[in-house]
């Protein structure tokens, strides 16, 4: 089940209130998830660059329910316009990229270019949100990625092919 926010809301706020029951096994997870997008995320794309990653507003748009705990769907958007949603279901990584402007960068084995992920996989994510693979509209692309491994070497690379870190 999924539902959108009718007001985006601060990802610091929105997780303080609503953090899972104690008795949740998946508790902890969530924990680490938002202390992940919080701490880690951000850095892939801009270094330690600290100015830069503060301006950033990581916004909840939308939730969505795995393993009974509701879990965000991240929103954030870059100084050159670039707007990132992202979601984990405790599974795996989906994130799409809107972009003003084609982004120029080598997949390295990290996805498949030309892979359509299915909206049935995109849980909360706004449906304007879901887009076709990279290899299709370099603009604006869907992507999966199984671990935070992946999708921190993901925004690392996308970092890089937009200059950010410089």
């Amino acid at each position: 089940m999924s539902k959108q926010l009718e007001t985006p809301q601060n990802l610091n706020e929105w997780s303080l209130e609503n953090m899972p029951a104690e008795n949740l096994f998946f508790r902890d997870n969530f924990a680490g998830q938002v202390f992940f997008v919080q701490n880690f995320l951000l850095r892939a794309l801009y270094g330690d660059n600290f100015p830069k990653i503060r301006a950033i507003d990581i916004m909840v748009i939308a939730t969505h329910i795995s393993k009974s705990v509701i879990l965000p769907v991240y929103q954030f958007t870059l100084p050159n316009g670039v707007r990132i949603t992202m979601r984990n279901n405790f599974y795996d990584w989906k994130v799409s990229v809107d972009s003003p402007f084609s982004i120029s960068m080598k997949p390295m084995g990290l996805f498949d270019p030309k892979q359509r992920i299915s909206s049935c996989f995109c849980e909360g994510f706004p449906s304007q949100m879901i887009f076709e693979g990279y290899a299709q509209n370099p603009r604006q692309f869907t992507l999966g990625f199984p671990t935070d491994y992946h999708f921190w070497t993901f925004m690392f690379l996308l970092g890089n092919a937009m200059m950010l870190s410089r």
